[in-house]
């Protein structure tokens, strides 16, 4: 079990290498643990490996596999801490975009369930800026260089990390510090960034409402290129797609229209998806690929539960009618539970059909049960890693009724 990360880094001048040394602190789960295994880029060169001793250690990276041999077995519940020399460039191909998506693009990570403290000092280029999942400690230059520090206020189970040369605009949204990073060639006259910043002091309080408090003390938005047709939401860090910034985003030109069926669907949508994340993936951690749907499934209703507060039933419809038409088209590929292995069709059935099943759990339950069972669900599952058998309980517990027929048709089989 990981416990702690210590993590110093520098990009060099020529905003290609990034070095770091990062010290993991993990306590056995079991006894005899003579060998330490963690998944690591396999872009990325370990230099050297330490023990807590200070001693060399040998470090073993096959592909993504980096393993450690320990010069003593360890006892269930003793601790101790490796420490990891590396570099290479974590550039997405050969763009300038720094884009680490999972901690294992960057850190040797033992379990993607895990949940950990980290603490965080980064030198880049005075050229740029460093944004990470943490709340920043301090600033200084120092020879051309900027020097930041950042830590982890609470435990978390993903740590990002990106640079950026954009426009910095900072407000508070929602009763959160909020930071835009935008693009600088896209002139704010030509940005939606105040339309986001908008839309975030709506949504925040009302995911707050639905859910619980937001779980982070503040929240950064970057826009990361115009190729990039996706978003991605860190523990208080969204990636989200260049053209969404964009006033003259086009739908039909620059998104399959078959997704929305209009611009303010998409607009309000995209983000209210990524932002659920705060609470649904980033808090409740999925414990296997089967039960992704816990984070993905409920980022997209939340979504569509924030259509429906705050555009109305008709809006709230259409969304359902779109879920509805790519899980019918996907259906016969295979069950929610199958997550991952679902490849190509991962996308209808783990997001869209899994909005529809949880609506039809809101139409069975009716209202005041559903939204009773998704905060209690959420409280109970705070921080750590659960499964589906977690939330079937807490619909039990709530409904009083054996739901064992509801999870086995429309999580673990198909149809419709």
């Amino acid at each position: 079990q990981v416990e702690r990360y210590t993590i110093r880094g520098v990009l060099d001048g020529n905003r290609k290498k990034l070095r770091l040394k990062t010290t993991v602190d993990f306590t056995a789960a079991m006894d005899s643990v003579s060998v330490v295994t963690f998944v690591l880029n396999g872009n990325l060169n370990v230099r050297r490996v330490d023990y807590a001793d200070g001693e060399a250690g040998l470090a073993i990276h096959q592909g993504t596999i980096l393993s450690v041999p320990l010069m003593q077995p360890l006892r269930k519940g003793e601790r101790t801490s490796l420490t990891f020399q590396y570099d290479g460039d974590i550039r997405h191909g050969s763009t300038p975009f720094f884009k680490p998506q999972k901690n294992e693009q960057w850190l040797p990570m033992h379990s993607g369930q895990e949940t950990f403290s980290f603490d965080l000092e980064i030198r880049n280029p005075d050229r740029l800026t460093a944004v990470t999942t943490g709340v920043k400690l301090s600033e200084r230059e120092e020879d051309g260089n900027i020097i930041t520090t950042w830590y982890s206020p609470r435990r978390v189970n993903l740590v990002g990390l990106t640079f950026t040369d954009h426009r910095v605009i900072a407000k508070q949204a929602g009763g959160v510090d909020l930071t835009i990073h935008a693009n600088k060639d896209l002139l704010p006259s030509a940005s939606r960034e105040n339309e986001i910043i908008d839309l975030v002091d709506e949504a925040l309080p009302f995911y707050t409402a639905m859910f619980g408090e937001y779980p982070y003390p503040k929240l950064e938005i970057i826009q990361i290129p115009d190729s990039y047709e996706f978003g991605q939401g860190l523990p208080s860090m969204l990636m989200l797609w260049g053209l969404y910034f964009r006033k003259d985003f086009i739908l039909d030109r620059d998104l399959p229209a078959s997704r929305y069926f209009n611009m303010q669907q998409f607009f309000r949508g995209f983000l209210a998806h990524e932002l659920a994340h705060q609470w649904w993936g980033n808090v409740v951690i999925p414990r296997t690929y089967r039960d992704t749907w816990l984070s993905e499934g409920m980022a997209t209703y939340a979504a569509d539960l924030f259509v429906e507060q705050t555009d109305g039933r008709e809006a709230f419809q259409e969304m359902l009618k779109n879920h509805m038409e790519q899980a019918l088209n996907a259906d016969k590929e295979g069950a929610i539970s199958l997550g991952a292995r679902l490849k190509g069709f991962y996308q209808p059935i783990v997001y869209e059909k899994s909005a529809m099943v949880l609506h039809m759990l809101r139409q069975v339950c009716g209202d005041e049960q559903f939204f009773t069972i998704v905060k209690r669900f959420y409280h109970d599952a705070y921080n750590r890693a659960v499964g589906t058998d977690d939330f079937r309980k807490v619909v039990e517990e709530v409904t009083r009724e054996n739901m064992a027929w509801f999870f086995d048709q429309w999580i673990y089989d198909v149809g419709y």
